[in-house]
C-alpha cells in the first residue's frame, strides 16, 4: 500500500462529517478549556474516527463505493498497523493532555469499533437485534 492509498482509506473528509456533534457539545459547556477542546477535537477527528475507518477498511476490503470513496483502493497490513497506531497515539494523547477519564474513554471507543469491525466477531451475528446471540 501507498501512503497515498492508507491516506484515503482514513476518509478524514468523512471524519469532519461528525464535527456537527463535537460543536454542539463545545456550545453546551459554561467554562471551555480552549486548549483540552482543540485537543479533543484533534484527537477525535484526526485521530480516533480516521483509525475506525480504517480498520474497518482492513476487514471490509470494500470494493465498491463506501464513505466518499468512490473506488477505494486494496488493502495491505500496513492499513491495519496505521489504524492501530493512530488508536494508541489519540488514547495516548487524551490521557496526558485532556484527562484520565478522556483517555480511558477513547480506549473504550476503540475498542467497541474494533469490534464492530472485525470480521471473527460480525460473522457470528453478535450485533443482530441488538443482542448476543
Amino acid at each position: 500500500m501507498t501512503p497515498k492509498d492508507i491516506l484515503l482509506h482514513l476518509r478524514l473528509p468523512f471524519s469532519l462529517f461528525l464535527m456537527p456533534v463535537y460543536w454542539f457539545a463545545v456550545s453546551q459547556v459554561t467554562a471551555i478549556n480552549t486548549t483540552k477542546a482543540i485537543w479533543v477535537f484533534v484527537i477525535l477527528h484526526l485521530l480516533i474516527y480516521p483509525a475506525s475507518n480504517a480498520y474497518n477498511s482492513y476487514f471490509d476490503k470494500d470494493e465498491g463505493s463506501i464513505g466518499g470513496l468512490e473506488k477505494p483502493p486494496a488493502v495491505g497490513k500496513e492499513l491495519f498497523w496505521v489504524a492501530t497506531f493512530m488508536d494508541i497515539l489519540g488514547s495516548l494523547l487524551g490521557l496526558f493532555f485532556v484527562n484520565y477519564i478522556f483517555g480511558m474513554m477513547v480506549l473504550i471507543y476503540s475498542l467497541v469499533s474494533r469490534a464492530y469491525s472485525y470480521d471473527g466477531i460480525r460473522d457470528h451475528n453478535v450485533w443482530s437485534g441488538g443482542l448476543c446471540v
